[in-house]
């Protein structure tokens, strides 16, 4: 890019894959990365419904089903923190995009940025949709440009065919418990969700 430009790249991927963190270190090391984050419950439905309608995922596969499949898989992991054993062994279905379950575990992300030193600023969803400006005016300020008004547009909302079971939602939020725990001390923060 042009010297004095500031450019970008949006992918959530760079995370998830192995040693993406460590590749950006390597190659752009004063890169300033935005991390999204957000309810991992939430966030885990909807990635979900995402590849079902991709068809990454079998039409008659339930999210039910399918947390009962991923957890089963997480239990043969030898090592929570390692992404590139869960990336290399938890393929199911050609989906190499990662599982709705797994990517909510935003603590192992943060302490890889943590640990590469990179600089990162965390941003949750919900502190968007409550104050859209303040948040963008953070953003604005942490990759080095002035303010400037931004329309509020929103996009990329799914319309799923079932709703979330309570009783499911309760499991999944016990499965997060202790890692938006470890989240909330990384970042000495308190979370939203």
């Amino acid at each position: 890019k042009k010297s004095g430009k500031i450019t970008g790249d949006a992918s959530h991927l760079h995370t998830w894959m192995p040693y993406g963190l460590e590749r950006i270190k390597k190659h752009f090391r004063k890169a300033k990365i935005l991390v999204i984050m957000r309810n991992p419950v939430d966030r885990a439905f909807s990635h979900f419904n995402m590849d079902k309608k991709i068809g990454y995922i079998p039409e008659s596969m339930t999210f039910e089903r399918f947390v009962d499949v991923e957890m089963q898989m997480r239990s043969g992991l030898k090592a929570e923190a390692s992404m590139e054993e869960v990336y290399a062994n938890m393929k199911l279905f050609g989906n190499k995009y990662g599982w709705p379950i797994s990517r909510g575990l935003y603590h192992i992300y943060i302490q890889r940025l943590i640990d590469l030193e990179l600089d990162f600023l965390p941003i949750f969803t919900d502190d968007l949709q409550l104050g859209f400006d303040s948040e963008m005016n953070r953003v604005f300020e942490f990759i080095g440009l002035k303010p400037i008004e931004i329309k509020r547009k929103q996009s990329n909302r799914g319309v799923y065919d079932d709703d979330l079971d309570a009783d499911l939602r309760q499991k999944l939020e016990a499965f997060y418990k202790a890692p938006n725990e470890r989240l909330a001390q990384l970042l000495s923060k308190k979370l939203p969700w």
